[in-house]
């Protein structure tokens, strides 16, 4: 009995971390005059506060990374929204994010978004600014 309530509950916990949305996250990009060492960090931010509210399954940094230089893939040349549907596509996922890091001035802009991969529509949207300070 005991064995069989066990099976039971691995088997719905499965069902429910299977049911959410995966998510891809893109690396930031950045300004070719800006320090690349912001990628990372702001890129891993964003992966944390979507595992966090554990509505999605978010895919590997490593993983995203890795299918899609197998692809041939060139991430760093993206410039539009279809680009980021096709490398969700070769990921297998039902969301990208993209996020975007400006300055102008003094100023420093980051903006993301969320793109459902099977129709290309923007699903959520945001960015934030500061001054002087990326963070």
């Amino acid at each position: 009995m005991k064995r069989a309530l066990i099976v039971l509950l691995v088997a719905s916990l499965a069902a429910v971390v299977g049911a959410q949305p995966k998510v891809a996250v893109l690396d930031t990009m950045i300004p070719q005059n800006m320090d690349p060492s912001v990628i990372i960090p702001t890129t891993e931010k964003i992966i944390e506060r979507l595992v966090v509210s554990g509505r999605f399954t978010v895919l590997d940094r490593a993983n995203i990374e890795s299918v899609l230089k197998e692809r041939e893939f060139q991430v760093s040349g993206m410039v539009n929204d279809s680009d980021v549907v096709t490398a969700g596509k070769y990921l297998g996922a039902d969301y990208v994010v993209v996020t975007k890091v400006q300055k102008v001035g003094e100023t420093y802009f980051i903006s993301g978004k969320m793109i459902a991969v099977k129709t290309g529509v923007i699903v959520n949207q945001t960015s934030a600014d500061g001054e002087r300070k990326l963070s």
